[in-house]
């Protein structure tokens, strides 16, 4: 009973401590991303072109940096909110499968909001990357949502 209180104590500050990273890491991205996209950008582009790839590129650096130490606990964190809400909407009898439901779900929503955040460096780089990348990040949610229905049905 105890060994029991003592891991989902652990657990729970596992998940308190990726919380504050990820907000601090996510938090930080976000800050570099808004004066990136929305200051140092539109400056460079009445500079020159060149000045305002080099800058897109200096920003998408240090915004992918960040946002790749934060993966890691994003997708734990997913996790447990996954549970959270199949304990919170029960509508399949087996619990795993219910989870892997909510998890997929969660995941397309991170994969759409982290390109719709890459969108405007991409975009500056060669509209045809961003193309490539949109067509990577559908096929990517076409079999995640492909793997949502299998489990339901």
């Amino acid at each position: 009973m105890n060994a029991r209180k003592e891991s989902s104590g652990t657990g729970e500050t596992n998940v308190k401590s990726s919380g504050h990273s990820v907000t601090h890491y996510l938090s930080t991205a976000l800050l570099i991303w808004l004066f990136g996209v929305l200051v140092f950008i539109p400056i460079a582009d009445t500079i020159s072109a060149q000045t305002k790839v080099f800058v897109s590129l200096i920003v998408f650096i240090s915004f992918t940096i960040l946002l790749l130490k934060a993966v890691p606990r994003v997708k734990r964190l997913l996790e447990v909110f996954a549970i959270v809400l199949a304990k919170k909407f029960k509508f399949m009898k087996e619990e795993d499968g219910q989870i892997m439901v909510f998890k997929s779900f969660l995941q397309i929503m991170f994969i759409i909001f982290v390109y719709l955040f890459y969108f405007p460096f991409l975009n500056n780089f060669h509209p045809a990357i961003n193309g490539i990348v949109l067509i990577v990040v559908l096929l990517w949610c076409f079999f995640l949502f492909f793997r949502i229905l299998q489990i339901i049905l």
